[in-house]
């Protein structure tokens, strides 16, 4: 976005405007925004876009150890079906919880498995 924004003199926030066709965009700006964006061969960045859209299509997983194999198969397991679904998937560690409320997710799965 940087580089659209460089490149047409217009600001970062008015190309990101422009690329999410938010209405307070003039539709030439919009135009012009748009053109660029295809000559630079400009793709979103999901987990970017994942931290302002609504919802962030990302799950939360909790585990009480991040290197133990069975963890390690469910999360990929997880994820795997996550995928064709356009979500993607954040392992956090149990010790962590309060960092992850504080990103203030929309969901989160918590795997409480004894072993």
């Amino acid at each position: 976005m940087k580089e659209i924004g460089r490149e047409l003199g217009i600001s970062i926030a008015t190309v990101s405007r422009a690329l999410s066709n938010r209405p307070e965009v003039n539709w030439e700006t919009r135009e012009r925004v748009l053109r660029c964006a295809r000559e630079l061969s400009y793709q979103p960045h999901s987990l970017a876009r994942s931290r302002t859209a609504d919802p962030t299509n990302l799950i939360g997983l909790i585990v009480p150890d991040l290197v133990h194999p069975f963890f390690a198969q469910v999360a990929r397991g997880i994820s795997a079906q996550l995928r064709p679904h356009d979500y993607g998937l954040i392992i956090l560690h149990r010790r962590k919880i309060r960092a992850w409320r504080a990103a203030k997710s929309n969901g989160c799965w918590r795997g409480a498995w004894t072993l």
